[in-house]
């Protein structure tokens, strides 16, 4: 959502639009946004990365990967509406946006867990590191498409320097690419894995 610290939580399976490069723009010269309100959020967002990690291992692998996928999905497209109530109805306060940010990329992280739990449990032995490898090499490339996307997003919907009328109805249509997967969730089969 336009701060350096996104690419690291961007967990997405799909190449979602990306539009944190726009919102950077927008949140500084629109709404005045300073350094520090950025040093705060990604002071927020490693916290949070930690607590991912400390809900991953404790609870997540106690439910059905398609049941995490689905509740975090939600969840994220949920706090990302936050970013569009903050852009049309003009909310002076900032710490609306901290949250909904944090919250956001918070459960987008959470969203990625069970992948990565059943893509470890689905490795052969001895070869975890070049699977892991390869797909943290898809992850770049979609993360690289999504930029791409997210360009012609931006001059589809006319987006330019102080030219912002538009950025609320991007994203929204943006955040809905993110529930894409999630009709497509009945064609993974993870049981046999899970059993393993």
């Amino acid at each position: 959502l336009g701060i350096p610290a996104e690419p690291l939580f961007r967990s997405s399976i799909v190449m979602a639009p990306s539009y944190y490069g726009v919102s950077f723009y927008y949140l500084t010269e629109v709404r005045g946004f300073s350094k520090r309100y950025f040093e705060s959020i990604t002071i927020i967002l490693m916290f949070c990365f930690f607590l991912n990690s400390y809900i991953n291992k404790k609870y997540l692998h106690k439910f059905k990967p398609k049941y995490v996928i689905i509740v975090c999905s939600l969840l994220s497209f949920f706090f990302g509406l936050f970013y569009n109530i903050y852009i049309y109805f003009e909310v002076d306060s900032k710490i609306f946006i901290v949250t909904g940010l944090s919250l956001y990329l918070t459960f987008k992280a959470l969203n990625a867990c069970p992948i990565y739990n059943l893509l470890v449990l689905a490795c052969p032995k001895g070869y975890e590191g070049s699977i892991m490898g390869l797909f943290t090499s898809v992850r770049e490339l979609g993360k690289a498409f999504s930029s791409l996307i997210g360009s012609l997003f931006i001059r589809l919907f006319g987006i330019q320097r102080n030219q912002y009328s538009s950025l609320n109805l991007m994203i929204f249509t943006i955040n809905l690419f993110s529930l894409i997967p999630l009709l497509f969730l009945n064609i993974v089969e993870d049981k046999s894995i899970i059993n393993r």
